[in-house]
Parts: structure tokens; C-alpha cells; sequence
């Protein structure tokens, strides 16, 4: 690490303006908690596309078991696009 090539930094946090206001506002809110907050929301937010993608392909699925099913059969559970 001291004699070889640098690993970039790159940073997860992202500051908003809300997470600003929230600091200055509740004074028993913590930096280090909002910090926190951030890294979680960046967490969701990469997972976010792999469970779109769950969502539609159980929407397919479904899709194609009512087409068998004939009608009225699962009406319950609700009309899909």
C-alpha cells in the first residue's frame, strides 16, 4: 500500500439538501446516524433494478398462468399489465 499504486476512493455518501435541514433542525440527530442513513439508501438503490426486474418476471409468469387457467380463474388477484 506505501510503495504500490493507490486504490481510488469512491465515495458512497451523498449529501442532500433535506439531510442538511434534518441536521440543523433536530438537534439530537447525529451526523455519523445520517451517514448511515446514506450508505443504506445507496444500498437500496443498487438492489433496486435486480428487484424490478423479479417483479416483472413473476408479472410474466402469472401472466402466462391465467392465459392457461382460462377464465376466472385468479381473478383475485388483480388485473396485470
Amino acid at each position: 500500500m506505501l510503495l504500490g499504486q493507490p486504490t481510488k476512493l469512491q465515495s458512497q455518501f451523498r449529501l442532500t439538501y433535506n439531510m442538511t435541514l434534518n441536521l440543523l433542525r433536530v438537534e439530537a440527530l447525529k451526523v455519523e446516524e445520517m451517514i448511515k442513513r446514506s450508505f443504506s439508501e445507496n444500498a437500496s438503490q443498487k438492489m433496486l433494478p435486480d428487484q424490478q426486474k423479479k417483479v416483472k418476471d413473476i408479472e410474466r409468469q402469472l401472466n402466462k398462468l391465467a392465459k392457461v387457467a382460462g377464465p376466472g380463474v385468479g381473478s383475485g388477484v388483480g388485473a396485470l399489465p
